[in-house]
């Protein structure tokens, strides 16, 4: 979310942990942190789910709440990324030599921008308990397509 702040030359706003350049900016963001975890249903039995991996910043209404959360998101990913490495070939930095499919999954920060990861978000596509697809999105900013998927 920083890139549009920059891009604008905009005054930052700090507002939940995270740079947002204007209420547009911040009202994405806030719609994907409250949809993180909850299953959409879909026609047939199938369902979409948008994931990110759970530290411990998220807002939960309880401890046990969260932990439920926790551990459902952080499963789901796990198989993501079994399923991620399965298909695609490891995709390796050649500065940093960080494999970057379980970068992009976890959604895992760095200080170097080329590896960071932290503005992804998984979505899976299931059917009962089976994983049928999944894709890694990126949110950018107002003025280019608002999202981009790296791996469908």
């Amino acid at each position: 979310m920083k890139l549009c702040v920059e891009e604008r030359g905009s005054k930052l706003d700090k507002a939940f942990d995270t740079w947002c350049c204007s209420a547009t900016c911040q009202g994405v963001y806030l719609g994907l942190q409250a949809n993180i975890g909850r299953p959409i249903l879909l026609s047939d039995g199938f369902r979409w789910t948008l994931l990110k991996c759970i530290n411990g910043d998220q807002q939960a209404h309880s401890a046990q709440s969260f932990l439920a959360l926790k551990a459902e998101c952080n499963s789901k990913l796990a198989v993501a990324l079994q399923m991620m490495e399965e298909y695609f070939n490891p995709m390796v930095d050649p500065r940093s030599v960080v494999n970057m499919i379980p970068q992009l999954i976890y959604n895992w920060g760095s200080k170097f921008p080329c590896v960071d990861c932290s503005r992804f978000y998984t979505v899976v596509l299931e059917k009962g308990d089976t994983l049928i697809a999944l894709a890694s999105i990126r949110c950018i900013n107002e003025k280019k397509p608002p999202c981009v998927m790296l791996f469908v």
